[in-house]
């Protein structure tokens, strides 16, 4: 017997209950509501016929951050972690943060 996967909720439905093919048309998922085309036979793979590729293209739009942006960049991320209680990750960020403030040169008034 094969078992089809809902691909939207992970429904199983097992063929046990009566073949696929013969449920009608207008059949959805018991769970999700999802047609009967969001289906895929379980353990089947799926093949696709792209080439992936396994470079990593640059980007070329991005810019450079000054040290004062990276300065504001890594103090943000240190706030962040603090927020999800990583403390080691946020004293490292802090770290990063105050490394990139004193490397900034002084602005000079105009």
């Amino acid at each position: 017997m094969r078992k089809f996967i809902c691909s939207v909720c992970g429904y199983i439905y097992d063929e046990s209950n009566g073949t696929f093919k013969d449920l009608p048309n207008d059949w959805v998922c018991p769970i999700c509501g999802a047609t009967k085309e969001a289906f895929e036979i379980q353990g089947e793979s799926i093949v696709t016929d792209k080439k992936l590729n396994s470079t990593i293209e640059e980007v070329s739009d991005i810019k450079e951050m000054s040290s004062l942006e990276a300065s504001a960049l890594c103090t943000n991320l240190a706030r962040g972690c603090e927020k999800q209680y990583k403390p080691e990750e946020a004293n490292l960020f802090s770290d990063l943060g105050s490394y990139f403030k004193g490397v900034t040169p002084t602005a000079e008034n105009p």
